[in-house]
């Protein structure tokens, strides 16, 4: 008898492990779910004057160039 009430402590105990592994699991499918990268309106503004800064120095700089003949 005693031998079977440890068996049946230990499977409870691993059943609650598993339990606990899986709730973890899920917490931690919820947290990569909130930091999925959302690209914003600001984000957008961000990287159009980004590249508008980039294409015109390189552009002033291919004229400059060009003409001054450095």
């Amino acid at each position: 008898m005693e031998k079977h009430s440890q068996y049946k402590n230990y499977r409870n105990q691993k059943l609650i492990e598993m339990k606990g592994k899986r709730t973890y699991k899920r917490k931690l499918k919820k947290q990569k779910k909130t930091q999925k990268n959302k690209i914003t309106q600001k984000d957008k503004l961000i990287a159009l004057l980004a590249f508008f800064g980039i294409f015109l120095t390189a552009a002033y700089l291919a004229l400059q160039m060009l003409f001054m003949g450095d």
